[in-house]
């Protein structure tokens, strides 16, 4: 944790022009067929890639203002897939520095910009140009999308030398202006949702719908790479048409007609720091060979890719005296809650026939064994409706052996009442000690993150058929759930309202799909009935 932060005030120090975007590389992507994206470019500063941008003319890219700052020297780079390897890709110098005119650096109002460069490039194979919209042309929300380019994998992890690439999806103006306020203008910005998305070095890389590019990366979450309650947010090219005619055909006055060509799809992302492609390639196999052992060796669970807290925050030690750790061969598989002194509330995807778990009431830290008690189980009592192929029901009760003793690190939380549901938008809490992100570390200490519930409409349009709004809630937020976290409540104020049930398949923090929970105040009956009390 030390080394992270001195690393993220290393960064924010050297690279000024770019704190408040955030944008570290593509998040959750993939590598890109090398040069199906023959208009990205690398924009650099001392042979380093700092942002990305596109191809819209052969002596035109259009990327963002917040690239640079005044008496910076930039190049850019063409034609290129893997950074390393210069004999495949050329370089051009930069003739003229085009700011949009109302560009402000302090809220990255008009977050535009046009490089022109001193010599025109040469179209081929491996480089061309990308089409910009034409004039009252706009993209639908929920349209696919997608970005690209050449930065950090995760915060703060390692750099990419070749491109990566994302899917997107464009989000509904009115939830951006939910997620950002007065900051959000809809004539000018775009903002999407998706399985990945840009951070820092994919600034000024274009946002990729069709065949034509609609945006421009502007800016992010100041301190979560492809945050799930704060949106990335693009420039909105449309609104900028003329500008850009306007300059590019001032500087073709005495020339032939210039064109905005077109190519195929995504962004670009920024990175400043030296890396190997053979690291990356290393650690890319541990990651799929981590993956598939997984799935081998947990098949319970790999419906809910539920690993841990990812982007949250160590919990106050003792602060949620409800949570349980359910515990199989002396190893978190599950979270819970002590809802009496007898009866735990879970997931009943978190136990299978012939299981044995016990249960740790009181831990904070689960590497501290005198610090908490362990419990066994003599009733496993799921949900006589639940339905290993949609997780529909997923709810389950364990009987412990015997009472467990209320103190200030054990205690039980309250449940919702009859009727008594909660509201969009209102930020509630998840916590566990799962991994820290897809096949990442697993913390012996509990992990909390915030969390903000989505509409019915917004998870049925993601789910589908999935989605049962009268069962189950669904949720987004700077942090989330993944393998390990199953289980848990959903606390909103002082009650658990939900059960942690499942979420993206292959991503864990997905921004495409949200994570969804069984929703407790559907089954207060069945709970009374059993427990005797709710």
């Amino acid at each position: 944790m030390t080394i992270l932060i001195i690393s993220l005030v290393l960064l924010v120090s050297l690279l000024p022009h770019l704190a408040f975007t955030a944008h570290v590389g593509i998040v959750d992507g993939r590598e890109a067929k090398p040069h199906s994206r023959p208009y990205m470019v690398s924009v650099q500063y001392y042979e380093q890639h700092i942002c990305g941008g596109s191809l819209i003319t052969e002596e035109f890219v259009l990327t963002a203002a917040h690239c640079w700052k005044e008496s910076d020297i930039l190049t850019v780079v063409v034609g290129a897939h893997d950074l390393s390897k210069d004999k495949m890709y050329n370089s051009f110098e930069v003739a003229s520095y085009l700011p949009h005119p109302d560009y402000n650096s302090n809220t990255l109002g008009n977050d535009l910009m046009l490089l022109k460069l001193k010599e025109k490039v040469r179209l081929s194979d491996n480089v061309g140009l990308i089409s910009l919209p034409k004039d009252g042309e706009d993209v639908e929300a929920d349209t696919h999308c997608s970005v690209a380019g050449w930065g950090t994998l995760w915060m703060n992890g390692p750099v990419s030398d070749r491109l990566m690439e994302a899917e997107t999806v464009i989000m509904y103006d009115a939830e951006c202006e939910r997620r950002w306020g007065s900051d959000y203008m809809a004539s000018k910005l775009i903002c999407v949702y998706g399985y990945g998305g840009s951070c820092i070095g994919d600034s000024g890389g274009p946002l990729v719908c069709g065949v034509t590019a609609v945006g421009v990366t502007s800016y992010s979450d100041h301190y979560l790479c492809n945050s799930r309650l704060l949106p990335n947010v693009y420039t909105r090219i449309s609104a900028y048409l003329k500008w850009i005619h306007h300059k590019i055909e001032n500087f073709y006055l005495k020339e032939s007609p210039y064109t905005l060509q077109s190519m195929e799809d995504k962004a670009l992302i920024f990175h400043c720091l030296y890396s190997e492609s053979s690291l990356i390639v290393f650690i890319m196999t541990i990651i799929i060979i981590s993956l598939l052992l997984l799935v081998s060796l947990v098949p319970d669970l790999t419906f809910t890719a539920r690993v841990g807290i990812e982007d949250g925050t160590e919990a106050k030690p003792h602060s949620r005296p409800y949570m349980v750790s359910l515990q199989k061969n002396s190893k978190n598989s599950c979270g819970g809650s002590l809802i009496t002194e007898e009866f735990v509330l879970t997931a009943a995807h978190c136990w299978k026939k012939g299981d044995v778990i016990t249960v740790v009431v009181g831990a904070h830290d689960l590497s501290e064994n005198e610090t908490y008690d362990s419990f066994e189980v003599t009733s496993y009592i799921p949900h006589p409706e639940f339905s290993w192929q949609n997780y529909e029901n997923d709810i389950m009760l364990l009987k412990l052996n015997k009472k467990v003793t209320l103190s200030n690190n054990v205690g039980l939380i309250s449940l919702p009442k009859n009727g008594e549901d909660v509201k969009e938008d209102a930020v509630c809490s998840v916590a566990g000690w799962g991994r820290l992100w897809l096949n990442g570390p697993r913390p012996d200490r509990l992990m909390e993150a915030e969390t903000v519930i989505v509409s019915g409409e917004e998870c049925k349009r993601r789910w589908e058929s999935l989605f049962k709004p009268s069962k189950m809630f669904c949720v987004y937020g700077h942090g989330g759930t993944c393998k390990g976290d199953s289980g848990g409540p959903l606390v909103c104020g002082e009650h658990a309202v939900g059960v942690t049930s499942f979420s993206d398949r292959y991503s864990c923090n997905s921004r495409l799909l949200p994570n969804m929970y069984t929703k407790i105040s559907a089954y207060l009956s069945w709970i009374q009935k059993i427990t005797g009390k709710v």
